[in-house]
C-alpha cells in the first residue's frame, strides 16, 4: 500500500500485533474511534429518543435513526436502510462468495433491484440464534466483515453488528490491522448515541473511506471502480502539470487478505491509460509493512534487467 494510504489506516491506533478481536475499553473509547473517523465532529445533541431497544425492535429503531440522520444532516442523500436478507440475494463479489449475512445496511436505491451487489453494501449483520454458541456467532459476523473488505477496496474500514436477545455488538474491521469490538445491552442508556455515531459514519464514512476510489458503472453484475494514482511529474512519463492518473472503470479480478496484506487486483484489457509511455491494464493495491525484506518492484525490476523481457512475468510501468 502507497505511503499516503499508510497514514489513513495507521490514524486509528490500531495494535498490529493483534490480528483478532479485540474489545474497545469503553464506550466513550468507541465514541473516540468514531468521532476520528471524520473530518468535523458528529453531531449528537439532536438524537432521536427511542423508547425501546430490544431485538424485536431492533430494525425499526435503526431506521428511525437513519431517517433522522438523512433528513437533518444529509437531505440530498438517499435513505440508508437496515433490512433483513431473507428475501434478497447478494451477488457480484470479487471472490463470488455465496455467504449470507442475516441483514444489512445499504441505501434505499439498492434495495429496489432483485439482487443486491457486495460493493453496495455498507454494513454487514449477524443474528445470534438458537443452538449455536457466543464464540460461533462471533466469528460468523467476523467473517461477513471479512468478505465485506474483500468487496470494498474503497473502504479503510468495514462496519457490521452481532445482535442477540440481550444486546448487540458494534464491530468495526480495520483492512491490514485487525477488528474491535463494543457488547451493549439492549438497557444501556447510551444506546441510542451509539447507534447515532455508528450509522452517521455510514453516511460520511471520511477517514474510513479511500478518496482514490470511486464506485462506477455495472458491468455484468460487477461494479468496475474508477481509482486515482498520484504520479511523478517527469519521472512517471506524463505531462508536468499532471499529478493523478485517472483510471476509469477497472474490474476487481481478485482480493484476498483484507486484515494482512490488504491485497486487491484491477483489469481492464482495453485500458488507455499510459504511464512511462506504456498501457495500465492490471493494477494491484496491497499493504506493504514497512521493514519488510522483500519490495515487488524491486524483484520486477531486477527480473527484467538489461532491457530484456521474461515471458510470463508482469512488467511493473508504475510504482508508489
Amino acid at each position: 500500500m502507497a505511503e499516503h494510504k499508510r497514514h489513513h489506516v495507521q490514524v486509528f491506533a490500531y495494535d498490529e500485533e493483534l490480528h483478532q478481536l479485540r474489545d474497545f475499553k469503553s464506550s466513550g473509547a468507541f465514541l473516540d474511534f468514531l468521532h476520528h473517523s471524520t473530518n468535523e465532529p458528529i453531531p449528537l445533541s439532536s438524537t432521536p429518543e427511542i423508547h425501546e431497544w430490544s431485538l424485536k425492535t431492533f430494525f425499526k429503531a435503526a431506521n428511525t435513526i437513519a431517517q433522522s440522520i438523512r433528513n437533518e444532516h444529509f437531505s440530498t442523500s438517499d435513505t440508508l436502510v437496515f433490512k433483513s436478507t431473507r428475501d434478497k440475494s447478494l451477488s457480484g463479489h470479487v471472490a463470488d462468495t455465496e455467504c449470507k449475512p442475516y441483514f444489512i445496511a445499504a441505501f434505499n436505491a439498492y434495495f429496489q433491484n432483485e439482487t443486491m451487489l457486495w460493493p453496495y453494501i455498507r454494513l454487514t449483520g449477524e443474528h445470534a440464534s438458537k443452538g449455536k454458541t457466543r464464540e460461533y456467532q462471533r466469528k460468523q459476523a467476523i467473517s461477513y466483515l471479512h468478505y465485506l473488505l474483500l468487496a470494498r477496496p474503497d473502504l479503510y474500514v468495514a462496519q457490521g453488528m452481532l445482535t442477540s436477545k440481550t444486546g448487540i455488538v458494534f464491530l468495526v474491521g480495520i483492512g491490514g490491522h485487525g477488528i474491535r469490538s463494543l457488547a451493549v445491552k439492549w438497557s444501556n442508556k447510551q444506546l441510542s448515541k451509539l447507534m447515532c455515531a455508528f450509522i452517521f459514519c455510514l453516511y460520511r464514512p471520511d477517514k474510513f473511506a479511500d478518496p482514490s476510489y470511486e464506485i462506477g458503472r455495472v458491468k455484468d453484475d460487477q461494479v468496475t471502480y474508477t481509482i486515482k494514482l498520484p504520479i511523478k511529474p517527469g519521472v512517471d512519463a506524463v505531462p508536468t502539470d499532471q499529478q493523478v492518473v485517472i483510471c476509469r472503470d477497472f474490474l476487481p479480478i481478485y482480493a484476498s487478505s483484507p486484515f494482512g496484506t490488504r491485497t486487491h487486483v484491477f483489469s481492464k484489457p482495453d485500458s488507455e491509460v499510459m504511464i512511462n509511455n506504456k498501457r495500465l491494464m492490471v493494477l494491484k493495491d496491497q499493504f506493504c509493512r514497512v521493514g519488510t525484506r522483500f519490495y515487488e518492484h524491486d524483484i520486477l525490476d531486477r527480473v527484467h534487467t538489461r532491457g530484456e523481457k521474461v515471458p510470463g512475468v508482469v512488467e511493473a510501468v508504475y510504482n508508489d
